[in-house]
């Protein structure tokens, strides 16, 4: 079964990706310390008899609101090129032609944004996107991609645990309610929650430069399928 050949033009999109890719880099490089830092509170934790860190290691303490600072900010900026990079990337496939698509650009980009519909959409968007941007016919557009569904894994999983540590830390904040859970406990959750969260951005780096090379070298020629 073949597929003809569609052009799209490798500048714009290009570019994108070279920025997207850029953002995500600097996102992965300022995460790594957080993460770290979690670690070494963990270890500390696990070693001390009395809960939280000990006496000797709390200046550590004042690293992480700096270093948590950065990494957030930098994920936020990396938003903006990335939600770009997937509108132009879906517009493409539009605009050269592509026979059933089941997204529309606008929509691939907001249902990032809608509770409860960003935990599938996105998903299925983007594994439609890597397909029919590598030449696939539409009866293909559903099917499995490694590295796609690697990066949702990790960016759901990280979104629910770091969702669970950040709420735990508003209830505590309000008069009168306490949460209490294990310090080691809460500090081996933020290890997981931003270990997958700089794989998420990591296997979303990769699946960026793939998309963005099929597209530039001209998605849809002549592929045949057994």
């Amino acid at each position: 079964m073949t597929q003809e050949g569609y052009s799209i033009s490798a500048g714009p999109i290009g570019v994108l990706g070279r920025v997207a890719r850029l953002a995500l880099g600097a996102f992965m490089v300022a995460i790594a310390p957080v993460t770290l830092l979690y670690v070494v509170f963990f270890y500390l934790q696990l070693g001390s008899v009395i809960p939280g860190l000990p006496a000797e290691y709390a200046y550590l303490s004042l690293y992480q609101p700096l270093l948590l600072l950065i990494a957030y900010a930098l994920f936020l900026l990396a938003v903006i090129p990335i939600s770009i990079w997937i509108y132009r990337a879906h517009a493409n496939l539009h605009e050269a032609g592509v026979d059933e698509l089941n997204y529309r650009p606008v929509w691939a980009v907001a249902s990032f944004f809608v509770p409860l519909v960003n935990f599938v959409v996105p998903f299925r968007s983007m594994r439609e996107l890597h397909n029919r941007s590598e030449g696939r016919e539409s009866w293909f557009a559903d099917s499995s991609v490694d590295d796609v569904s690697i990066w949702w894994t990790c960016h759901v999983t990280a979104v629910l645990i770091l969702a669970f540590t950040t709420s735990t830390l508003l209830i505590n904040a309000l008069p009168g309610i306490w949460l209490t859970t294990p310090p080691a406990a809460d500090t081996a959750l933020n290890v997981a929650g931003h270990f997958l969260l700089g794989c998420s951005a990591w296997k979303l780096f990769g699946i960026i430069g793939t998309i963005t090379q099929y597209q530039s070298a001209g998605v849809g020629t002549a592929r045949t399928f057994d």
